[in-house]
């Protein structure tokens, strides 16, 4: 990860983390606050001496942040990110595990980070009230399939019919 190349172009640092290198660089010190915060919480579980074991591919902060704007920005598989950053997907996932409630603490503490929990469509239409069309993308849930071919199709049907039920109370 060649981070001094992304931070000398502002349009390349843009297109990997979202930010401006000015943005990027007003971030590090609160970033470099809370990440120092976390470590301070962790270091009592601690089994072996501050500074021991390796030393790792995200050295200094600006490389950590870097890391999880990157992460948040394509959104990469943990196979992808890790040849990217050159280390194993593993060790990936973990520094997401690590840096990502770092980045929201951060986030959260500057109040700059999005409100994500809208409960209602009172709510919803309060908080957008320009809004004409919404578009939900959803999972399905898992259901055991009967053997039975009639059961089948019973089941179907009332799964159906529950689904159009659910959207009805939505709008």
């Amino acid at each position: 990860m060649n981070l001094a190349t992304a931070l000398k172009n502002d349009r390349l640092c843009k297109s990997l983390t979202g930010l401006s290198v000015e943005e990027f660089t007003r971030l590090v010190p609160d970033f470099k606050w809370n990440y120092k915060e976390s470590r301070i919480a962790a270091k009592a579980n601690r089994t072996r001496k501050y500074g021991g074991g390796r030393t790792g591919n995200l050295v200094t902060i600006e490389h950590k942040l870097f890391f999880i704007l990157l992460y948040l920005k394509m959104y990469p598989t943990f196979d992808v990110l890790g040849w990217i950053t050159g280390f194993e997907k593993t060790r990936a996932n973990r520094w997401v595990g690590i840096l990502l409630p770092i980045l929201e603490q951060t986030l959260e503490r500057k109040m700059v980070l999005p409100e994500r929990k809208i409960t209602t469509v009172e709510e919803l239409v309060r908080k957008f009230p320009g809004i004409k069309d919404i578009l939900i993308d959803g999972t399905e849930r898992r259901v055991q399939r009967p053997k039975n071919k009639k059961k089948q199709k019973e089941t179907k049907q009332t799964l159906f019919r529950e689904k159009e039920s659910s959207y009805e109370k939505k709008i």
